[in-house]
């Protein structure tokens, strides 16, 4: 290769900004992060895989009764912390975007409230980050960089 080619490519591989990929590539698939984070709190963990807890308890005894009464689908389930009672939680859940991290949380207005009584449950755990990464930022990242610098990325190397 030709010296003014391989200065061409290191200047275009210099100027690559992997942080803006990986942000668009968050951009690009807010609903599935959304998904993995309404996923996690169906099955009543937070983003280190430990039980969500009221204040440290699970439901108390007059709600698991109201659940029981009231209660539809996910809305039923007193075996764990759901987060979930009439489904306002999640679908009213956003992400808001700083660089390339992410955080999520919900329109509603007892949002913060609640997590005062189960302390910052938010975000997705390891495995679904990794799943992220691998299906979406990976692929993403190695298509805008081959776009502007002509490199591919191959078993995690720029080729």
């Amino acid at each position: 290769m030709p010296l003014p080619n391989f200065k061409r490519q290191i200047d275009a591989l210099a100027a690559f900004d992997f942080g803006s990929a990986q942000k668009q590539s968050i951009e690009h698939n807010k609903e599935v992060l959304l998904n993995m984070q309404a996923e996690q709190f169906a099955k009543g963990v937070d983003k280190d895989d430990n039980e969500i807890l009221l204040e440290g308890r699970g439901y108390a005894f007059s709600t698991i009764i109201s659940k029981r009464l009231f209660g539809r689908g996910l809305g039923a389930v007193v075996m764990h912390v759901t987060l979930f009672q009439t489904g306002a939680l999640y679908k009213q859940l956003f992400i808001s975007i700083v660089g390339s991290k992410f955080s999520f949380s919900s329109r509603v207005s007892y949002f913060g409230e609640l997590m005062m009584r189960t302390g910052d449950v938010t975000g997705i755990n390891y495995e679904n980050r990794l799943e992220f990464a691998e299906q979406f930022v990976i692929p993403f990242v190695s298509k805008e960089l081959q776009a502007t610098t002509g490199f591919k990325i191959k078993h995690g190397v720029a080729v």
